[in-house]
């Protein structure tokens, strides 16, 4: 089968992304767990969702849970629902468009991250508690957390 998302789909994997990085700041910087063996939900992208309805999703069900590990014990779960959250698209071609839209979204931003890091210009979050976090574990990105999401996600309508 091949899946795609809903716009409230789409949303809620974002959401739950978001989540996720937000949690495992937390979790670290209390020192309630440690993040030594994974970083997959430093590096979570919506695609990695997708992929994941695309290669284990059976047919017959009415949702899909995505799992992921925020640090080395703790686990996110995200539930969609289909026909609400993902729906069945019968061209390989428009799922390819979808990924590919994501994948350069991304590398639009990217291409102004680093105009940014040239420049030693950072886009401060409007969120104190992100902007309290964005340099947590040497990250030392020039657009962070909600900011950046929202402006994949604005790239992304344009494309």
């Amino acid at each position: 089968m091949n899946y795609i998302f809903t716009k409230n789909g789409e949303r809620k994997v974002e959401n739950f992304i978001q989540s996720c990085i937000e949690k495992r700041k937390k979790i670290i910087n209390e020192g309630i767990d440690t993040g030594d063996l994974v970083d997959n939900a430093a590096k979570l992208s919506i695609n990695d969702v997708l992929l994941s309805i695309n290669y284990f999703h059976a047919s017959n069900l009415r949702k899909h849970t995505y799992s992921v590990l925020i640090t080395d014990h703790f686990r996110g779960e995200l539930t969609l629902i289909y026909e609400t959250d993902f729906i069945k698209c019968e061209k390989q071609s428009i799922i390819d468009d979808a990924i590919n839209k994501e994948h350069l979204a991304e590398d639009i931003v990217d291409v102004f991250e680093n105009l940014l890091d040239e420049k030693n210009i950072e886009i401060p979050c409007n969120d104190p508690t992100e902007e309290g976090h964005r340099h947590d574990d040497g990250n030392d990105a020039k657009i962070y957390g909600t900011e950046y999401f929202d402006l994949v996600a604005q790239v992304r309508e344009l494309l």
